[in-house]
């Protein structure tokens, strides 16, 4: 992690991953780049949204039922 880096808040704020994002972008002095509820859902969307605001991590949960995503 560097002030350069761009992490992406996939979690909603009730989970406790989301803190997990938080501190990892804020406590290194990067950028927390939050989702939108609406484009969370779409990961046509979400892959064009990384994209756009260059994020350079992201913590996805598992989901051995769907695809990848491809960014």
């Amino acid at each position: 992690m560097t002030t350069d880096s761009r992490v992406l808040q996939f979690a909603s704020a009730c989970f406790d991953t989301s803190i997990s994002e938080i501190v990892m972008a804020l406590g290194h002095g990067g950028n927390l780049i939050i989702v939108p509820d609406d484009i969370r859902q779409d990961r046509q969307r979400l892959a064009s949204f990384i994209r756009q605001y260059m994020v350079t991590h992201v913590n996805f949960p598992a989901d051995p039922v769907r695809p990848s995503l491809h960014v």
